[in-house]
């Protein structure tokens, strides 16, 4: 009788850059920038004022959700047999014990090793 091995499934490699992606920091300097140089003669109105400070609030939901979308899927590690990769060097093998966020960043600890999430690159078990 032949025995197969379990497969494995190996995660997508993460986004390369988020260059792209506007936070809330970014945010707040283009709204410091557009109101210092404007023209006094014609003054930002009150709606778009408004407008902008509502954006605030929605890029400030986004960055939250993103945060617990990932600690979500993250939780789901724990206990379970995952490879990393620190850094871009050799894969380490190793249980998931504990998960945590710390400046908005989500990690994982393999027996007492802190690595950030998207360093993982296959769950084994």
């Amino acid at each position: 009788m032949e025995i197969n091995a379990l497969p494995t499934y190996t995660l997508p490699s993460p986004p390369e850059n988020r260059n792209n992606y506007m936070d809330q920091q970014m945010f707040m300097r283009l709204l410091v920038a557009q109101l210092t140089t404007q023209n006094p003669l014609e003054p930002m109105n009150e709606r778009d004022f408004f407008a902008q400070l509502a954006q605030i609030g929605t890029v400030q939901g986004i960055d939250r959700l993103g945060s617990q979308m990932q600690m979500a899927q993250a939780a789901n590690y724990i206990g379970r047999t995952v490879d990393v990769r620190p850094d871009g060097g050799l894969p380490l093998r190793g249980v998931v014990d504990t998960v945590e966020i710390d400046r908005g960043k989500v990690y994982v600890t393999i027996e007492g090793y802190r690595f950030p999430m998207d360093s993982i690159v296959r769950v084994v078990s």
